[in-house]
């Protein structure tokens, strides 16, 4: 243990990151570290790590000190409490000796809300007084790492980062908990109610309904080919016959006699354009656009996106991958040469052309996702892949713009109007887009002969089902899916329900709950899943539990904190009214679900627990009436067969 003295007093430098590979890249940074158990030592520094929560909110059943049951509900607990999560004891032991011999300590969380509430509560928990900065770090390549080191902060300026996660995570507590509880209790079912779960659901089941209840409609097409030096083709889309509400004919013998009607005769221009236009390369990715197109050409889930994402940062290739921003630091500009030095790059590239994504005003609390400026090396396919991607994304950046042509012909055919429409790409630039310039220049009242013509019978197509990349990607812009005006800015402003670190779990959460499952690439909601929505949609003051309101809610609130202008305790006293009006109407909700109780009297004794009490089967699992224990018959995705345990 590397404790230096100094003026007859002992004082040791201990940093603490949120994951073993980030010391670990610290530690190598530093030069000459040493692996002790749970922690690394350098010359100036101690260096230890969590395995993301270390501590945990006490449950329900810890609170009260017994079972719960749906009088209990509303359960808001008076003082709260967190206890060291089970699988985090020993490492728990080696952080809290080497935080006792601290003289100042230096927080390591990820560079968000979460991460610094991850070592804030730890540090608090050990009672630790001392002095505490942070050290925030978007990359782990050994510039950004010296760069975040002369750039060291007091950890105080972050107390309302931390204070924002805490007050979303007891708020989370109060009402998932207590609607899980209700709904488990009235329903003798496992069910599980969430903030972002339930919505996201929602969305599943809401898409899904529409697929199976769709109804495809004929629709008609009428185009006509044109004589001219370059021959083209044009479409209907005015005149005097009946269409619906998206401007398609919907009657087969109008458009049959249209098509008619204008073939072998003449037509004037009445409309003609040709404009000159220019399209920059996209902003480099957040993640949830690289799960979404990572999901789109590789077919991988949201969960392995997150995952070799993780693994690229974690080799520092790649900067942090959980992030909202598409956008870059300014003062990062001048390091970009470096990174693209690691890439053979086509002749057109321009080192000082400065994207609009260059913009820090945009940035939050950590930017877009690029590469880094160490080279890859010795990845796995999939990781190459993904790192191939989010390359060639910010290698664009500095490309030429897309140079294309805008044309548009009307033309009057016996009083309907038919037009063509084109995008002709000039120069490709950034893209890989290649066209034809196949329209002519026309001039207004040019005119010109018809040729053949035809009729196209079409049918309307549903809805697809959501994938990975899809659903992330709605769950980022759930307010196109939302209706209230105040709701749909605040869901804009912070980018939507869960966040880039959440979002994955939540799809692997639904599908552990049995409300969704994998059908190849598609998301597809269950039965269970389905009738909890319906159940959860009768009441409009427990409707909101299916949209992103509480989202909307809770976030206009949590910027409060973030600003200072709002303490925790005020905004639970909000959380707390909601979760008991939500518990109150929970109760009275006449639910469809009907599951085989834990307590049925009628169950049948399958065996003898442990502890000498008779062990019964329910639906979701068995349980010994005597003291209480469970085990699920389906835990982490596996189904487990009828196994008696010896003991519970």
């Amino acid at each position: 243990m590397l404790i230096h003295k100094r003026r007859n007093k002992y004082y040791m430098k201990l940093i603490i990151a949120e994951k073993p590979s980030v010391a670990k890249a610290v530690a190598t940074f530093l030069g000459s570290s040493v692996r002790h158990d749970g922690y690394f030592e350098t010359k100036d520094y101690t260096i230890t790590f969590c395995y993301g929560h270390i501590l945990e909110q006490f449950g329900p059943k810890e609170y009260l000190g017994r079972p719960v049951n749906i009088n209990d509900a509303p359960l808001i607990p008076e003082k709260w409490q967190l206890k060291v999560k089970e699988s985090a004891l020993a490492q728990f032991k080696v952080i809290k000796s080497l935080i006792a011999k601290a003289s100042e300590i230096i927080n390591l969380g990820d560079p968000d809300r979460e991460g610094q509430l991850l070592v804030d509560e730890l540090i608090e928990y050990c009672n630790y007084k001392g002095i505490v900065k942070r050290l925030w770090l978007n990359a782990l390549d050994d510039e950004t790492i010296g760069n975040s080191f002369k750039n060291l902060e007091d950890n105080n300026k972050y107390v309302n980062f931390k204070n924002c996660a805490l007050a979303r995570q007891r708020l989370d507590w109060i009402i998932g908990f207590n609607a899980s509880i209700v709904a488990t209790k009235k329903t003798n079912q496992l069910l599980s109610i969430g903030r972002v779960q339930t919505p996201t659901l929602s969305l599943i089941v809401e898409r899904d309904l529409k697929i199976e209840n769709f109804k495809p409609q004929d629709f008609y097409e009428v185009f006509v080919d044109i004589e001219h030096a370059k021959p083209f083709t044009v479409k209907w889309i005015k005149g005097d016959i009946r269409t619906d509400e998206e401007n398609r004919i919907t009657d087969k013998q109008a458009a049959e006699k249209l098509a008619g009607l204008v073939k072998n005769t003449t037509g004037k221009v009445i409309n003609f354009e040709s404009k000159k236009g220019t399209s920059k390369a996209p902003n480099p990715y957040n993640l949830a656009k690289l799960t979404k197109d990572a999901s789109d050409k590789y077919g991988f889930s949201a969960d392995a996106v997150l995952k070799l994402a993780q693994s690229l940062y974690e080799k520092a290739f790649t900067t942090y991958p959980r992030v909202d921003s598409e956008y870059l630091p300014e003062e990062q500009f001048e390091n970009s040469k470096k990174i693209l030095s690691n890439f053979d790059l086509p002749k057109t590239i321009d080192f000082t052309k400065k994207h609009p994504s260059w913009n820090t005003k945009k940035v939050d609390a950590h930017h877009a996702i690029i590469p880094t400026v160490k080279k890859a090396a010795g990845l796995g396919q999939d990781e190459q892949n993904l790192y191939n991607l989010i390359a060639n994304r910010f290698i664009n950046l500095f490309m030429p713009d897309q140079e294309f042509i805008t044309k548009l012909i009307e033309i009057d055919i016996k009083n309907n109007i038919f037009s063509v429409k084109k995008k002709i790409i000039t120069n490709p630039g950034w893209s890989n887009e290649k066209s034809q310039d196949d329209l002519p220049n026309v001039k207004i009242n040019d005119i010109l002969n018809t040729l053949d013509s035809r009729m196209e019978s079409k049918q309307t197509t549903p809805p697809v089902r959501f994938t990975d990349g899809t659903l992330i990607a709605a769950m980022a812009n759930i307010h196109k899916y939302t209706e209230d005006d105040k709701d749909i800015e605040i869901l804009k402003e912070v980018k939507g329900i869960g966040t880039s670190a959440t979002r994955a779990n939540i799809i692997e959460t639904l599908i552990m709950r049995g409300y969704i499952q994998r059908q190849k690439k598609n998301l597809v909601s269950v039965d269970l899943g389905r009738k909890l929505i319906s159940d959860l949609q009768v009441a409009e003051n427990i409707k909101m539990l299916t949209s992103a309101h509480l989202t909307a809610d809770m976030e206009e609130e949590l910027k409060l904190i973030e600003k200072g202008e709002k303490t925790i305790e005020e905004i639970m006293g909000k959380g707390v009214l909601t979760t008991k009006e939500l518990t109150a109407s929970l109760k009275y909700l006449p639910f469809s679900i009907k599951g085989v109780p834990y307590n049925n009297p009628n169950a049948k004794i399958i065996g003898k627990c442990g502890c000498g009490g008779n062990i019964t089967e329910f639906s979701k699992g068995y349980k010994c009436v005597k003291c209480e224990s469970i085990v699920w018959k389906e835990f982490s995705k596996k189904n487990y067969p009828v196994k008696l345990p010896s003991a519970c």
